[in-house]
């Protein structure tokens, strides 16, 4: 599991059923104030049925009691009955809920048993499977699919993502090193199109490992 650094963990994350605890999520609060109603204004939610699922399965059963709405006007703690504020945040909640527990210290829940691995993965295949639509159409539909998509037989069909999962390092190697050691044909092709920008790159690398 991922760790994340001390001094990250005690600038971004709330006490979780502690007042007085040193570590609060800085969400100004006139938009907490207004999450919950956004929240049920926005379609996306309504129809993310994985997001639904993993809502009541996981944030309602073990975290909503301190981090709603209210607590988090009154305590300035983070209010995961918001999907964009789980999705902001999701490193921090994910290690709250996991290596946090080795810590020994402001661990997600604070009371009763830690989430299931099984819970854990479900949140992270949620995360990693909205993160893919965002790189089909920010990276490949841009970048790819006209010679890579589903109907070309060629090509390695660049929409699967169990194709993009086998052939990985491969795929980044084309998008990268491919243009300086010509040892294999870059992807996109010299002259149809520019290299995939670093910061695509790396969406790429942390979707992998959310996918694994």
């Amino acid at each position: 599991m991922k760790k994340v650094g001390l001094g990250l963990i005690l600038v971004s994350l709330a006490g979780c059923g502690s007042d007085k605890g040193p570590l609060k999520f800085s969400t100004p609060q006139k938009v907490i104030n207004t999450l919950e109603v956004e929240n049920k204004k926005d379609p996306t939610v309504e129809n993310d049925k994985a997001y639904v699922q993993i809502k009541t399965s996981l944030f309602d059963t073990s975290c909503i009691k301190c981090h709603n709405p209210e607590t988090a006007l009154k305590r300035n703690r983070l209010d995961l009955t918001n999907r964009q504020n789980i999705l902001d945040n999701f490193d921090d909640i994910i290690y709250r809920m996991t290596d946090a527990f080795d810590m020994g210290f402001d661990y997600m829940p604070p009371k009763g048993d830690p989430v299931s691995p099984a819970l854990i993965k479900e949140l992270k295949t949620w995360k990693a499977d909205i993160h893919f639509a965002n790189l089909q159409k920010n990276l490949f539909e841009t970048s790819c699919l006209k010679c890579h998509g589903p109907t070309q037989t060629r090509h390695v069909d660049l929409t699967s993502k169990e194709v993009i999962l086998k052939n990985f390092d491969d795929i980044v190697y084309r998008m990268t090193t491919a243009f300086e050691d010509n040892l294999k044909k870059p992807m996109p092709p010299k002259g149809k199109g520019e290299p995939v920008s670093p910061k695509l790159i790396e969406e790429l690398k942390n979707w992998k490992n959310l996918a694994d």
